[in-house]
């Protein structure tokens, strides 16, 4: 039955209400400010895109070369940059994330663990605790961003440098920071698997759970996406003209050196085949991977008694509600896309940033990489000139590039493995934390990713034909000749006496091998000159 209006009017708040009217207060705070972030990066993407495109302009108006477009850097990648290590200081001092657990049986209420924390303090707590999984966060969220921050300076001060190894030498630092960037995410993957977990814990009125992430997951979050899609934005260093001719095709989009194999050969054939296979396999292992269980929680009563042994006097309570069967739990990343999403629609800003991250980077990114990839393959099949790559597959190549940088499925089984290793602590609590059999399968279906885009990339890298080796093997002939020519003209313009020239007989000399260039003389060119 209702209470009366005048009832409710004069009831005084329970604690439960405070609780409640503090959660939403504090949610929508930080709501709040998380989109006032998320505007600020984007704001700063967007004042440096118009930057650049006012700069373009001016420069075909004023009629600049091209050497003055690469020496400027990119402005919308440079401004978010800078603003994402700007919001990465409050991102490890600011509140992450705060819990609160307690089980509730005929009005009493046990508290059974409430905390929180940021990134730091969970740094000193897991040191004591958990040492292996402080080191890993500590990697992931302060190492990982430092060294993109001295790989970024090395690179800019050997642009300044000129020479052709400067420029070869930035260019790796460069590529570095795109591989390495996504890398700095695995933290941000754990704090969204224990959202998940918490709330899933939440059966009332038995077993009470809520959590709640905070403006720490957000400056955090936006570093790690922004950073990573900044890093690709950052202009390539161009190589002498000199240093162009020589360098293999590899070093100049900065992918990495793969041997090369003819698609029309048997070994060609093969690898076709083998990207056929993985593929199939790939999308089987992620189907599988996506729907089962990644990671799995459960309640040793045994343990919770000698850690609580206030708890141990109400055991014929505890087991009669069931205790065991409600701290039992699982989360799959299907779970995990759709609980976030729902938490998202009900305005959670923090909830959106991870059903995108799931979402977006995790299931969707290497999806489409894999449909590129198989593109990329039977173009290469089809394609009429076996010894040439088309515009279009570089283009689709760039692209699988791009995208294989911005996923992170295998980031995201690194934030698994992370969150398994640093909770082992609650073990002596009686809380067990596993890995789960979609992990597992989630990880066979990177492997066969990564292996598509490496026989992809054997398939479309081209040896020289034979004409073309034989036709810059001329060239480079032509050239030296000409250089002898020239030396041997002004060398000997004076030497020709005047009763030579009148006899009107041809006088030849022998040159030594010494005088000429080192590439004629090591060709074993003959050379006379009159």
């Amino acid at each position: 039955l209702r209470e009366p209006r005048a009832v409710r009017r004069r009831r005084a708040p329970t604690p439960s209400d405070l609780e409640m009217a503090r959660h939403t207060t504090d949610s929508a705070a930080t709501n709040k400010w998380a989109g006032v972030i998320i505007a600020s990066l984007l704001a700063s993407a967007a004042l440096g895109a118009a930057l650049d495109a006012w700069l373009r302009r001016r420069q075909r108006r004023d009629g600049g070369n091209e050497q003055q477009v690469e020496r400027r850097p990119v402005f919308w990648s440079l401004f978010l940059l800078t603003s994402s290590y700007v919001v990465l200081i409050p991102g490890l001092v600011v509140t992450i994330f705060e819990y609160d657990l307690s089980l509730s049986f005929f009005g009493v209420v046990k508290p059974l663990g409430s905390n929180s924390e940021d990134t730091l303090g969970l740094l000193r707590s897991l040191s004591k605790e958990a040492p292996l999984g402080a080191a890993f966060l500590c990697l992931f969220a302060m190492v990982v961003p430092a060294v993109k921050v001295v790989l970024l300076i090395l690179g800019a001060c050997l642009q300044r440098g000129g020479s052709a190894d400067h420029m070869r030498w930035a260019r790796r630092c460069i590529v570095s920071v795109q591989v390495v960037s996504k890398w700095a995410s695995p933290d941000m993957f754990v704090y969204i698997l224990m959202l998940c977990l918490f709330r899933n814990l939440n059966k009332p009125p038995s077993l009470l759970s809520e959590m709640q992430l905070g403006l720490g997951f957000t400056c955090f979050s936006a570093f790690c996406v922004g950073s990573t899609i900044a890093s690709l934005g950052i202009r390539m260093p161009s190589l002498p003209e000199e240093a162009q001719d020589a360098a293999a095709p590899d070093e100049k989009t900065g992918a990495v050196a793969m041997p090369s194999v003819m698609p029309t050969s048997r070994w060609g054939r093969m690898a076709q085949v083998a990207v056929v296979v993985l593929a199939v396999s790939f999308a089987v292992l992620l189907c599988v991977g996506v729907t089962l269980p990644c990671m799995e929680l459960h309640l040793d009563m045994n343990l919770l008694y000698v850690a609580q042994p206030s708890l141990k006097e109400l055991s014929f309570i505890i087991d009669s509600l069931g205790l065991p069967d409600l701290m039992h739990t699982q989360v799959s990343v299907l779970d995990t896309i759709q609980h976030t999403c729902a938490w998202a629609l009900k305005g959670d800003v923090n909830a959106g940033i991870a059903f995108l991250m799931y979402a977006v980077l995790v299931a969707l990114v290497p999806i489409l990489d894999m449909l590129l990839l198989l593109v990329l393959a039977a173009i290469s099949a089809r394609s009429a000139k076996p010894s040439q790559v088309s515009k279009m597959q570089q283009t689709l190549r760039a692209i699988s590039h791009v995208l294989r940088k911005v996923g992170m499925l295998d980031v995201s089984l690194v934030g698994v493995f992370v969150v398994v290793l640093s909770l082992t602590t609650l073990r002596k609590d009686g809380v067990i934390l596993s890995m789960s059999g979609g992990a597992l399968a989630l990880l066979g279906a990177e492997v066969c990713h990564y292996l598509t885009a490496f026989l992809v990339g054997v398939l479309l890298r081209r040896p020289a034909s034979p004409a073309t080796q034989h036709d810059k093997a001329a060239s480079d002939d032509r050239k030296a000749l000409d250089s002898v020519s020239t030396g041997l003209e002004s060398s000997h313009s004076g030497s020709c006496s005047s009763d030579d020239a009148s006899s009107g007989d041809d006088s030849w000399e022998d040159v030594e091998v010494g005088s000429l260039p080192v590439n004629v003389a090591q060709s074993g060119v003959e050379v006379r000159a009159q």
